[in-house]
């Protein structure tokens, strides 16, 4: 499984790197503040990079409202189950 994974890595890098080759044209970049020349590869990677961080950004929100949801569930779960511990002695002492 792991020269598998290595296998995989080194296809992702020549991949890479073959766009990168392909791609070397400059284009003119505009942002609000200037312009400068950027090879194409970069600005699409630099692209793409921004897209992740911005997709593990929201991921991670919603992460931490899940475990918050989770952490107040589980002490309900708790309080319920001390609740029913203390109700099954009186339950077992009542005549049927």
């Amino acid at each position: 499984m792991r020269y598998l994974n290595i296998l995989i890595l080194i296809v992702i890098f020549a991949l890479g790197l073959s766009f990168a080759v392909e791609n070397a044209h400059s284009v003119h970049f505009r942002y609000y503040l200037g312009g400068t020349e950027i090879a194409l590869s970069l600005l699409l990677v630099l692209a793409t990079s921004i897209g992740v961080c911005l997709g593990l950004l929201v991921s991670l929100a919603n992460s931490w409202r899940i475990k918050v949801e989770l952490r107040s569930l589980k002490r309900r779960l708790a309080s319920s189950e001390r609740e029913l511990e203390s109700l099954r002695p009186a339950a077992l002492a009542e005549p049927v």
